[in-house]
């Protein structure tokens, strides 16, 4: 047996009814969500993306993705999070969790959290299932695939209350399974991952993903669209080692244009736009004269950057 979840986005509306009866049934404390929705546009919840009159809204619901080798096992000193081999969850003991948080440093889908805190409800009191054990101040805490639900052979609860049906929950191993139904329906291999960092996506690739969305990629895009050419992505491959920085001005720069240093040729690092004053603005064309006041958004693989961050 090996439980898993398929969240088919095309069905998801971004209405966070998993993210609310997960929090009640597993007596989350206030601050704290097990089952996030995140979307395209920014950090805040239900911020659009795409561009200035074509809005576009792409929700990503995320948890702890239970991981088929997962980074966080390996990570923990005393053994307090491990891989149940019986049913594939990553298990969580509270007890033993000295509160060190390697395993959230490893994880990387950002799914763990830390109870800062003596933790707090809204309604001053515990609620939920009886069966879930609380979690004191200084203790990780995740999503659990509602292990005293699931052990019992019921679905999680995010499973059982979407509106939209759009998570279906089952055991991978058995072929006539739901889940695996679902997973021929939609096409899908393994995973599409949204990944935190450069090094975050390289360790999905290795492990499995069948593509790495992450935020490089998607600043870039965003970037070349808004402030630059569309035309960037015609001499530039974006892959999991591209990075986007924010940079000064080189002194040296200073009084010269954009021709006369050969950005491209010279440093292989993209221009994407200009900081004035806090605001970003496209880059005004080959023959801009950089000031020493200006922020550079530049674009380029991790060496390149690295390199000419020491120049």
């Amino acid at each position: 047996m090996r439980y898993g979840m398929v969240i088919d986005l095309k069905r998801c509306s971004g209405c966070k009814t998993c993210s609310v009866v997960c929090k009640v049934a597993n007596n989350i404390p206030n601050d704290i969500i097990w089952n996030r929705v995140l979307t395209e546009g920014g950090n805040a919840p239900d911020t659009a993306g795409g561009t200035w009159g074509n809005p576009e809204m792409q929700h990503w619901p995320v948890a702890c993705q239970h991981c088929e080798n997962p980074a966080c096992t390996k990570v923990c000193p005393v053994g307090a999070t491990w891989k149940d081999e019986q049913t594939g969850i990553v298990r969580q003991d509270y007890d033993k969790c000295i509160g060190c948080r390697m395993c959230m440093a490893a994880c990387p889908y950002n799914a763990r959290t830390f109870n800062w805190n003596d933790p707090v409800r809204a309604t001053g009191a515990s609620y939920g299932d009886a069966r879930v054990p609380e979690r004191a101040r200084g203790v990780m805490e995740k999503c659990t695939l509602c292990k005293e639900r699931t052990d019992e052979g019921d679905e999680p609860m995010c499973v059982r209350c979407c509106p939209a049906d759009a998570r279906i929950f089952g055991d991978l191993d058995d072929p006539n399974s739901e889940i695996n139904a679902k997973i021929k329906e939609l096409g899908a291999k393994l995973v599409v991952s949204r990944a935190a960092r450069d090094v975050h996506a390289k360790f999905l690739l290795r492990n499995g993903a069948d593509d790495v969305i992450y935020p490089e990629k998607q600043t870039a895009s965003w970037a070349a669209v808004r402030y630059s050419s569309d035309h960037v992505f015609d001499y530039i491959k974006l892959t999991p080692d591209h990075s986007i920085y924010e940079t000064a001005v080189p002194e040296s720069w200073v009084g010269r244009t954009v021709v006369q240093l050969a950005v491209r040729q010279k440093y292989r690092i993209n221009i994407l736009a200009i900081k004035r004053s806090g605001t970003l603005e496209p880059l005004p064309g080959p023959n801009h004269t950089f000031q020493s006041d200006e922020t550079l958004l530049i674009l380029g693989d991790d060496r390149d950057i690295q390199r000419f961050l020491h120049v």
